[in-house]
């Protein structure tokens, strides 16, 4: 984790790493939050009884579980990731770049997890000369 520079490594599918980055706001939260710790473990999420220990994937699954209940739609991790995807098309970066960001070695993976629009494509069409 890297917050002067907004950055952090994650490691992805088949224990591939890349550099993700965080927003302005991303990087008050996750201050705020670290400021609130007492601990040195070395990592950003941990349990909250001592010995502090990463979060364990049940326990993520856990949460989403229970915030699909209180929201009453279903809600994953993948779906922000979709979520992702498209508020990064439109807000026009490219296909590829966001492919990128999201770790996808093809575009059309990455094509996936974008739902384009026609209101997009109309405004995109009208811009033709």
């Amino acid at each position: 984790l890297d917050l002067q520079n907004r950055r952090f490594r994650v490691r992805g599918k088949g224990n591939k790493e890349r550099i993700c980055f965080l927003t302005p706001r991303a990087k008050c939260e996750l201050q705020r939050y670290l400021n609130t710790r007492k601990d040195d473990s070395p990592y950003v999420f941990v349990t909250e009884r001592s010995p502090k220990r990463k979060v364990a994937t049940s326990t993520i699954q856990g949460i989403f579980k229970r915030l699909t209940q209180e929201l009453g739609f279903n809600v994953h991790p993948h779906k922000l990731r979709h979520f992702f995807a498209d508020n990064a098309h439109e807000a026009g970066i490219d296909v590829l770049d966001i492919s990128r960001m999201l770790g996808h070695e093809s575009v059309d993976t990455t094509k996936i997890y974008m739902s384009i629009n026609a209101d997009d494509l109309a405004y995109k069409h009208a811009r033709l000369r």
